[in-house]
């Protein structure tokens, strides 16, 4: 078992290095989605997620709308 002081260095030498990562802490219920978001986020490349194809016209809804523009945003990464 670590010691306080282990531990407190752990975060240090954590927190030393921020510039080269990010942080972000997903809340949910079960089922909310945090693993599908977790997994998406660990990918390196677009390519490399198994995501459906985005319309560019003719949507039916706003979420259509909304899933095309971050799809786009993120295979371009400039729309």
């Amino acid at each position: 078992m670590k010691s306080m002081n282990d531990k407190a260095e752990s975060v240090k030498s954590i927190y030393s290095q921020r510039e080269k990562f990010i942080l972000i802490g997903l809340t949910g219920r079960t089922g909310a989605g945090c693993t599908t978001v977790s997994k998406i986020l660990a990918k390196s490349n677009i390519k490399d997620l198994d995501l459906r194809s985005y319309k560019t016209c003719d949507y039916n809804n706003s979420d259509e709308r909304k899933y095309s523009l971050i799809y786009r945003f993120m295979k371009e990464g400039d729309m």
